[in-house]
């Protein structure tokens, strides 16, 4: 039982560490970001009314004084 977590956590380890890398690529649009993946998804699939999307930005710089991105 004292084994279980750490054994339970190499596996979990284990099989992100077999993902096919090869499905991967970069772009087509950001090319010098991060590779991404095509996903399967059924486009007629409908989105309820009232569906809030939400999207976080990973960025490594603040953007230069006075720079606004949407002036209006």
């Amino acid at each position: 039982m004292r084994y279980l977590m750490p054994l339970l956590i190499l596996a979990a380890c284990a099989t992100t560490a077999l993902a096919d890398e090869g499905v991967f690529t970069k772009g087509p649009v950001f090319t010098d970001h991060g590779p991404v993946a095509d996903v399967d998804v059924d486009v007629t699939m409908p989105i309820p009314p009232g569906t809030a999307f939400k999207h976080s930005f990973d960025v490594s710089t603040a953007a230069p004084k006075g720079y606004t991105l949407n002036p209006f």
